[in-house]
């Protein structure tokens, strides 16, 4: 990787540590059934998000699909540690990493643009995604709805990376359906039926 694609990541990197304050740090989780929560509970719970980027995010109990975290805790949780995720996902690129991890949270960064299935079926074709974006259109929205518009414009950045740095064999299809994702984080513009349920 050459020196002006790292200059990208670490600008990348300053932005997500202004957009994101480190408290308040959320509550712990009520329940622990899982070994995913009982993970979370003994790594991650309690700290601030800046202190648990590394492999500790994503091994033993925790080594599960970043949507994962979207569909077991609290959204206020998902917003908080997403920066933790984010550098991670941007230290992988740094190193060449060929590991499926930033795959997975670009893929839990795709947002439904609506709740028709075959578009959304479309979008998923194109980009190879592993996810049904149908399952999880609740949390991803409420996970959006809860950012600001710098921490929106992160997470834009963070998916130009991805299409930078770790796409292949990617349709013209599916990059015009993934910039239009770009889109709606950059300048917070997903319609608003999607936001508050109004045509």
């Amino acid at each position: 990787m050459s020196a002006r694609d790292i200059h990208k990541i670490v600008e990348f990197e300053k932005a997500v540590y202004d957009a994101f304050p480190f408290e308040p740090i959320p509550g712990s989780i009520k329940d622990s059934f899982t070994q995913f929560h009982q993970e979370y509970q003994k790594l991650i719970s309690g700290k601030k998000w800046n202190e648990v980027i590394g492999r500790c995010l994503n091994y033993g109990g925790l080594y599960v699909h970043h949507s994962t975290w979207l569909e077991l805790l609290p959204i206020d949780v998902c917003k908080y540690y997403l920066p933790s995720h984010l550098i991670l996902a941007s230290l992988l690129f740094s190193y060449e990493a060929e590991i499926s991890y930033h795959w997975n949270v670009m893929e839990s960064l795709i947002l439904p643009p609506c709740l028709d299935e075959e578009v959304l079926g479309d979008i998923e074709r194109e980009l190879s995604l592993q996810i049904w974006l149908w399952d999880s259109a609740d949390s991803r929205i409420a996970l959006y709805k809860s950012m600001t518009f710098e921490q929106r414009s992160c997470v834009a950045k963070f998916l130009e990376l991805y299409m930078e740095f770790g796409f292949v064999d990617v349709t013209e299809r599916g990059i015009e359906l993934y910039k239009k994702n770009i889109e709606y984080w950059r300048n917070s513009s997903l319609p608003r039926m999607m936001i508050d349920g109004n045509n």
